[in-house]
């Protein structure tokens, strides 16, 4: 399943689902991260997130949300690497001739 919500994600991850992956869409300003998780589709875990009735141990939803954070955010990073390195390669560099 895609999720954007990071916080259903942690919980997700809490009732035993797995990251199997995430995408970066590119958008005006900040990226919009999509977090592909496996496991439960349980239609009770999400009605329970989304009416505020979900019960989770707080350490591990804690635990949970900073793993997704570590996985975004070196995800983000390494793309933005790619393309500083992408537009790099193909730059000029005139400036870097020796006289």
């Amino acid at each position: 399943m895609k999720i954007k919500d990071l916080y259903l994600g942690a919980y997700i991850l809490c009732e035993g689902g797995k990251l199997s992956g995430l995408e970066i869409i590119p958008g005006r300003g900040k990226p919009t991260v999509v977090f592909h998780l496996e496991g439960p589709e349980d239609s009770q875990i999400f009605a329970s997130y989304l009416t505020g009735q979900a019960t989770v141990n707080l350490t591990a939803l804690r635990s949970n949300l900073s793993y997704l954070k570590d996985r975004m955010f070196d995800a983000i990073r390494q793309k933005e690497r790619r393309e500083n390195h992408d537009a790099v390669q193909g730059g000029d560099r005139s400036d870097q001739a020796v006289p």
